[in-house]
Order: structure tokens, then sequence, then C-alpha cells
């Protein structure tokens, strides 16, 4: 049985990998273990997770968390497409507590365990990975996973993360952070949305987040472009377009001063582990 070892995925010092995958694109590898744990979120499609314990399909929101020593495979039709997140041995098993992940999450007395994520949850997950994609170190690491344990010890839906907003205001980001319509019209469909003054809304912003309607806007539309990259195959003048930047230039100049990386980059990034997986599949 093939075992896929960290060292032949990373670089020297990474300590997280974060990937898009596509079964239509690649060969994934026959029956292995792996020296790290790892877990993998279905973002669409179907497929089957075969594990000592038997097969288990894979749908949408399926969200399996595999330990170094657990044994499986992943049969895809060529519509699958997951989200998998990796993660280095030693900063794991250092990180872990902090996490408080729920107890059947990479239990060492259990077999491969899975559940469904709702798609608030699923959202929440993507946005997490691709926030962390930048830093591939140890801190980078051990944020996504206390990540994945506030996505999963958390409650429903999506949140502002910010405590004692105004109902008005808070009910108005999150409807704003879910409706694309906001981020494609900009600054009038947000006013719309939030029922208030435009200067209203401006001093809320100003009083409660320390920003800008603007500035905010460009922080989301920047968040979506993310999750954009992360799971789906769209170019990335499409992604500016449906993110609602003016032009390709204007997208490019807000998502660096963001991310710290240009979107192309960014999503080549998240494809590494895809040939990593093409080189062993066929070693």
């Amino acid at each position: 049985m093939k075992k896929i070892r960290w060292a032949d995925l990373c670089r020297k010092g990474e300590c997280l990998h974060v990937a898009t995958i596509e079964i239509g694109r690649i060969t994934t590898p026959a029956w292995h273990h792996h020296d790290f744990f790892e877990c993998f979120l279905v973002l669409e499609g179907h497929g089957t997770h075969c594990t000592e314990a038997g097969g288990e399909p894979l749908v949408r929101g399926m969200l399996a968390f595999v330990r170094p020593e657990h044994a499986h495979a992943i049969r895809g039709r060529r519509d699958l497409v997951f989200l998998n997140l990796a993660f280095k041995a030693e900063v794991f098993e250092a990180a872990r507590g902090l996490a408080e992940l729920p107890r059947d999450c990479w239990r060492a007395d259990h077999p491969v365990h899975s559940l469904r994520l709702s798609d608030a949850r699923m959202r929440r997950l993507v946005r997490t990975a691709s926030e962390t994609t930048v830093d591939r170190g140890r801190r980078g690491a051990a944020w996504l996973l206390l990540g994945i344990g506030r996505v999963l010890g958390g409650t429903e839906g999506t949140g502002t993360g910010i405590p004692d907003l105004p109902d008005w205001f808070a009910e108005g980001l999150n409807r704003a952070s879910e409706n694309r319509r906001v981020l494609k019209e900009g600054l009038p469909e947000l006013v719309r949305l939030m029922g208030r003054s435009r200067e209203h809304v401006a001093r809320s912003f100003r009083l409660c987040l320390g920003t800008t309607p603007t500035a905010w806007l460009k922080r989301e539309r920047v968040r979506l472009a993310r999750l954009l990259l992360t799971t789906t195959r769209l170019s990335v003048l499409e992604i500016a377009l449906d993110c609602g930047f003016a032009s390709p230039s204007h997208f490019h100049k807000c998502f660096r001063e963001e991310v710290g990386t240009s979107p192309l980059r960014f999503r080549k990034n998240l494809s590494k582990v895809q040939f990593s997986s093409r080189r062993t599949s066929r070693a």
C-alpha cells in the first residue's frame, strides 16, 4: 500500500496544504495512507469514500476526517470536487487541544469519521480555509485548525463576529454579505438593503466597525473572490465581474492589497497538491 509522505507534498517549513481537487482533472491515488492528518469537504458531485470500514457515499457537504494510520481511497465521478485540508502531524498534535474539536473528529481509536455540513457551515469552512492559504507555516496551520473547531462548534448562520451591534445593522450586514447584488451594484444597493439613509449607514459603519461602507464592500468583494477562486474553475475575469469589480486591473489591485498576492498566484498555490497527487498516483 502506498504511503504519501509530507515531504513529498510540501516545501521545507510548510505545515499546511489547502487545495481544491477535481476528479475530472486528475487521477487520485489508489488505496493509501499518510504520515499527516487531513480532512476533505465535498463541494459538489458524487463519489465513494473507501475505508477499512467499508464504502461511504460522498455528497455535497460531506466532511471526512482522516488520521495518518487510516487507509482510504476516493472514488468519484468526473463531477466530484472536494476541498482538501492537510496538516503536518507535529503541528496538528500541538494545536488540536486548543481547537476543541467534536469528540469523534480524528479519534485515534475510531474509524474514519465523517459528518454532513449545512450550506451555512460549508460556506464558513471554505471561507476560513481560503483566508489562511497565504500562511502555510505553523501559525497558518494552527489557525485553520482553530477555525475548523469554530465552524463545527458554532451556531448556524454567518454571523458578523462582532458583538453589540445594533440589531438593524447586524441583520443588514448579514443580508448584504450573502447578497451578490449588493457586491455587484455597490453602495446604493447596500444602503437600500440596510434600510437607513446614506448618512446614517456611513455613520454606523464608522462607529460600529471603524471603517467606511466602501472599504467594507471592497473587503467583501475580495472575500467572495477568494471563495470563488478556491471552489470554482471560473476565469479570473469572470470572478472579477461576478464580484462587482469594474475592471480586471482594479480587481488585481484590490486583491493584492487585501491578500498580498495576485488572484492567479493564489489559485496556483491551491492547485499544487493536485499535481503532487498525480505524481503519487503514478509511483
